[in-house]
């Protein structure tokens, strides 16, 4: 079959790779910083994690934990976390603890996957579901827990929607009229939930957010510094692998110069997925996977004719058999 010429190949339309070499050619973190680093991340490490263990009042516990996940290192608590969250569990909350403490006790325990009763709410509202005394004795806290909180309903769980639409207009109201650290944290939640967030873009910027609040715990905020510059350099390694990978042994760029140069994204996605140093080899398996995959695509979408991606798809289909 004669091969058709470049005129009957539909046009690619997508923008050139904006990042070049550049991960091959920047050097990141050296190994002698590195291990200095290390050696201080292991020290605050134990520090934080006696701390962990040794703080047994609910709200503390529970403010500390939201604090490390904003800030990108509790995985490394895993196990303080889970030991912290199973009691709570077990024991409930006392009556006599307020709605900032209940409403992170309940979204804590719910986003680890522990059971967690809506009923917990029923303390802070009247009998139409409306907020008690709202504004008066309802501190920001407590409104921004619950807040946070509604995202981890069910559908069938109303008992606390209609608090929660009133606490978000009660936050705006008041969002221009906080100190700098409680004004980021309401805008911040207004624009996107925690729930909703990118971990590692969320550890990058609440480490400047933290920085404002006045009551911050030294310790564990320069523990979140030299983590991230660690996990940053772990990720900038691996960046390139990616790279060298793609322009030594694929050789994108004069093979597929039609498809989607975007190693760097394919990346980026996999660690929204999982950050941690400890799925290195994960992340790098499946960029390369999501890699080769939009490169297939463009093969169908951008380069093939209909004759030649039926002999195309013949072919695989006959080589998956094989195997």
């Amino acid at each position: 079959m004669e091969s058709p010429s470049k005129d009957h190949y539909p046009v690619g339309v997508f923008h050139p790779n904006v990042w070049g070499d550049y991960f091959i050619t920047h050097a990141s973190t050296s190994s002698n910083e590195l291990s200095q680093i290390q050696s201080k991340i292991d020290e605050l490490k134990l520090n934080l994690s006696k701390m962990l263990k040794e703080t047994t009042n609910h709200h503390q516990s529970l403010v500390l934990i939201d604090t490390m996940q904003h800030l990108g290192v509790a995985y490394h608590f895993e196990i303080e976390i889970d030991e912290i969250l199973n009691r709570i569990h077990r024991t409930g909350f006392n009556p006599s603890e307020d709605m900032q403490t209940v409403a992170l006790g309940f979204r804590l325990l719910r986003q680890h996957g522990l059971p967690a009763s809506p009923d917990v709410f029923t303390k802070f509202l009247d009998e139409d579901g409306d907020l008690l005394n709202l504004g008066s004795t309802q501190s920001i806290e407590d409104l921004l827990g619950l807040y946070e909180a509604s995202y981890f309903l069910t559908p069938d769980e109303k008992i606390i929607e209609k608090a929660a639409y009133h606490a978000r207009n009660h936050l705006e109201l008041l969002a221009d009229d906080l100190n700098p650290y409680m004004k980021q944290m309401v805008s911040r939640a207004l624009q996107i939930p925690r729930l909703k967030r990118v971990e590692r873009l969320e550890a990058r910027q609440f480490i400047n957010v933290y920085e404002l609040q006045q009551n911050r715990i030294e310790m564990l905020l320069e523990f979140a510094k030299l983590d991230f510059q660690c996990v940053q350099s772990l990720h900038h390694e691996e960046l390139r692998h990616l790279s060298l990978w793609k322009k030594e042994h694929l050789r994108t760029e004069t093979k597929f110069p039609f498809a989607r140069d975007r190693v760097v994204e394919s990346h980026f996605w996999m660690t929204g997925v999982y950050f941690e140093p400890c799925y290195s080899s994960a992340r790098i398996f499946a960029a390369k996977i999501l890699y080769l995959m939009a490169i297939l695509d463009d093969i169908y979408d951008q380069r093939g004719t209909p004759e030649e991606l039926q002999l195309f798809t013949e072919t695989i289909n006959r080589n998956h058999k094989r195997s």
